[in-house]
């Protein structure tokens, strides 16, 4: 979240905030995460099959399709989403801004640790999930229609719990910010292509 130097006390300080009870327009929760940087684009506005259901600047994650119906089993984006459910981060990270402390990046779709075999990598990245990924290492949110959950990238993982979703509807919307850029290009880090 860049900007968020010049913000005091709970931002810097708590991954995880919750505003419950907010009742937000579209215009109102982007506005309110501009505060914190420059908004992302949803990686779904870059499919030229794809018809968006919100704003370009909203990463849909809801259970619907642009006509509000629940998708089908079969659905493209039924599929992408069900990666969520893995523990992740919509971004990496190495340093984190507002502490100067620096992060270990564990994520499910961390691919190798430069400097290791691939086997002991990954051997290595799933111990660290396992670890960080403890009960007494976890928030679970119990979510409530009207709930505002704002977590830091840079210092948490996060994934969405199974559900019934060719049942039961879910309107779940999310306002990504950028970091003033990529994490590797802050640090002075070249990472070689992968092979």
């Amino acid at each position: 979240m860049a900007g968020q130097a010049a913000f005091p006390g709970p931002v810097r300080r708590y991954s995880v905030l919750v505003f419950p009870d907010q009742h937000l327009s579209t215009d109102q929760h982007l506005d309110f995460a501009r505060n914190f940087g420059p908004l992302e684009t949803t990686i779904h506005a870059a499919r030229s099959d794809a018809k968006l259901r919100v704003r370009a600047e909203i990463a849909d994650v809801s259970n619907l399709d642009a006509s509000e119906a629940i998708w089908g089993e079969k659905s493209r984006k039924r599929m992408f989403e069900m990666g969520n459910r893995m523990w992740h981060t919509d971004s990496s990270f190495r340093r984190h801004a507002g502490s100067g402390r620096m992060g270990l990046y564990l994520a499910s779709h961390a691919g190798r640790i430069f400097g290791m075999n691939e086997e002991e990598g990954k051997a290595l990245l799933q111990q660290l999930i396992s670890h960080a990924t403890q009960r007494q290492f976890v928030y679970a949110h119990r979510w409530r229609v009207h709930d505002l959950v704002m977590w830091d990238n840079r210092c948490t993982m996060h994934r969405g719990k199974g559900y019934d979703d060719l049942r039961w509807p879910r309107d779940q919307q999310r306002a990504t910010v950028s970091d003033v850029a990529p994490t590797c290009e802050q640090e002075g880090i070249a990472v070689p292509a992968a092979a």
